[in-house]
């Protein structure tokens, strides 16, 4: 059966959920749920896709050519793209081997499964676990209200900090609009205290039978389910009139390497963890230690 990303582009509501499903991470915008909406009761469905079966370094592909050089140099950027990939793929080897018992997918779902359950006003009629996105036909049949978690997970391009991220979007009325939009990001803090990266940052996750790796990963799990409920599931926050200190906190971008501002407010802070809603609205958990 095909899959939504070979669907008809100019149909909207597939267009509107491929964005949501497919997995790009390059829009950022949050949406906030009217407050009067969630003093009515709801009967959804909850779809929630997990693409990866195990964890991975994050590797963006590069453009080493210039561009318009012609096919030629276009297969030159797929072959270095490829053998990067390849290279991530032998240097994580060592903790997927040690943490070979670990099921990220039933770890998040079971979890999930509890903090769904506990909605006071969004009733759950049905939870779909899936890998891969909706057929035609299923989307055919969709009807609100709906909500629809996408969820990733992997390693820092230098292996030092694990992120694990869910996007949210909730449909109670109409599924060309949705009602709410969100992401939780989990960043945890550097996994060696000597700025120890690749090889010897995968070393430091695998060591003790992946004690660290299974540690954040746990973390990570939970605060997503954290920010899914204080963002939704519980009585939603209204950004606007949120409490919380103001907060500038500058760290190294996990992903890009460069120095990144988040501004916002404070939801929750201790010794080791930042909770915070960042300016456009969206929840991030960082690890103190990735402060600059």
């Amino acid at each position: 059966m095909k899959q939504l990303s070979d669907f008809n582009s100019n149909w909207t509501v597939m267009l509107l959920l491929l964005t949501i499903l497919t997995g790009g991470c390059a829009v950022k915008v949050h949406k906030s749920l009217e407050p009067e909406l969630s003093n009515h009761s709801y009967q959804a469905t909850v779809l929630s896709k997990i693409p990866k079966e195990e964890i991975s370094i994050h590797i963006e592909e590069k453009q080493y050519t210039s561009a318009g050089g012609g096919l030629l140099w276009i297969l030159i950027d797929k072959a270095i793209n490829k053998a990067r990939g390849k290279a991530a793929e032998e240097r994580i080897s060592p903790l997927l081997e040690a943490a070979a018992d670990v099921d990220f997918r039933v770890q998040y779902w079971d979890e999930l499964e509890k903090a769904l359950y506990g909605s006071p006003w969004l009733k759950i009629k049905h939870l779909d676990k899936r890998s891969l996105g909706y057929t035609q036909e299923e989307i055919a049949e969709m009807k609100p209200p709906f909500l629809l978690l996408n969820t990733f997970y992997e390693l820092s391009p230098n292996s030092q900090v694990l992120l694990v991220q869910t996007k949210a979007s909730l449909y109670l009325n109409d599924l060309n609009k949705p009602d709410y939009f969100g992401f939780y990001s989990y960043y945890s803090d550097k996994v060696g205290k000597k700025d120890e990266k690749d090889e010897k940052a995968i070393e430091l996750w695998a060591a003790n039978n992946a004690s660290a790796y299974r540690e954040s990963l746990t973390e990570g799990i939970e605060q997503n389910m954290y920010m899914l409920h204080l963002d939704l599931l519980d009585k939603p926050a209204d950004p606007k009139n949120e409490k919380g200190d103001k907060i500038r906190m500058r760290i190294r971008s996990p992903i890009s390497g460069s120095m990144q501002t988040f501004q916002g407010k404070v939801i929750k802070r201790d010794k080791y963890r930042v909770v915070m809603r960042e300016k456009g609205g969206n929840l991030f958990s960082i690890g103190t230690g990735l402060e600059e």
